[in-house]
């Protein structure tokens, strides 16, 4: 005899090899994959038989609310010290040519008649902070002016990228989450140069498995790639990448946590005048630092709810 079955949550073409693990020799098992539909042809009892096991495997899975957060907490604190020399010197002469001999600063010269002269010496760096001290001394009779300032700049930095990506799920099943950018790249062959992508992303993928005591067990892959183009090459800027990868095991409503990627720079730079900055006591009238500290953290709060 032959029976149709409508299957409702498994597929049927998924099911069809338990139902011929189980049909005598003489029956076959066909599907209409665009009704979701299982044609059986047998005998009474083991039609009997495939539609129990029909009935106790297609049943309803759970669905699962993946709810996470990727948090990245980092801090960066920078500091720079140095001096900046200046000045000019103005001198009338008697003769004609030349009538008057002036000496000033070589950047940003403020030439004779400026109420400053350049900058001759410049420790600070490009991006020149707030003066933290300066003086100046002058010649009686304004011929001459001699100006110094000693700069100095702290900032600290503290920021938190937070994302909180929410999906969906069927138990079993994996759910995928991502955000960010494609980079382009450039290669060279035989047949020419041409442009490519890669991903720098931020993606959680996570596969739920809903087990019978309530418990839900995690299968987690998180990763976030970010482009690098401070140290931008010919062919495109280097992928930074951060990624865990693991399973737990949670209640039920709680929450897991993956932490620990860690990312330290720690970076000292000296700017000096040669041989002068060398000089012992007073050679850090003549040179300038400059220090950057930054780290990183990586923190993933991932919260399963099994929905009924």
């Amino acid at each position: 005899m032959t029976h149709v079955v409508d299957v409702n949550y498994e597929l049927a073409s998924a099911m069809k090899g338990n139902l011929e693990s189980i049909k005598s020799e003489r029956g076959s098992v066909d599907i209409n994959e665009r009704t979701n539909t299982l044609i059986v042809k047998d005998t009474r009892e083991k039609i009997a038989e495939m539609l129990k096991l029909i009935e106790r495997l297609d049943k309803r899975e759970p669905q699962v609310l993946i709810e996470s957060r990727i948090v990245e907490v980092s801090h960066q604190a920078t500091r720079e010290l140095g001096v900046q020399w200046g000045g000019f010197s103005s001198q009338t002469t008697g003769g004609i040519f030349p009538h008057t001999i002036g000496v000033t600063g070589g950047i940003n010269p403020g030439g004779p008649n400026s109420p400053q002269g350049g900058t001759a010496v410049n420790t600070a760096g490009t991006n020149v902070p707030m003066a933290g001290i300066g003086i100046t001394l002058g010649h009686i009779n304004g011929t001459a002016l001699l100006d110094a300032k000693l700069l100095a700049m702290e900032d600290a930095g503290d920021g938190r990228i937070v994302s909180m990506p929410k999906i969906t799920t069927m138990n079993n099943k994996k759910a995928l989450i991502e955000s960010g950018r494609e980079v382009p790249y450039s290669t060279t062959s035989a047949d020419g140069t041409k442009t490519e992508f890669k991903k720098a992303v931020l993606s959680l993928e996570v596969t739920p498995h809903v087990t019978p005591n309530d418990l839900v067990r995690l299968e987690i892959s998180a990763k976030k790639d970010a482009a690098d183009f401070a140290n931008t090459t010919t062919a495109g800027p280097p992928i930074l990448t951060k990624r865990a990868q693991t399973e737990v095991l949670v209640a039920n409503g709680d929450t897991a946590v993956l932490g620990g990627l860690f990312s330290n720079t720690d970076q000292d730079n000296t700017r000096k005048v040669p041989g002068l900055g060398d000089i012992p006591l007073l050679g850090w009238m003549f040179k300038g630092t400059t220090g950057i500290k930054n780290s990183e953290e990586l923190l993933i709060f991932i919260t399963p709810k099994v929905l009924e």
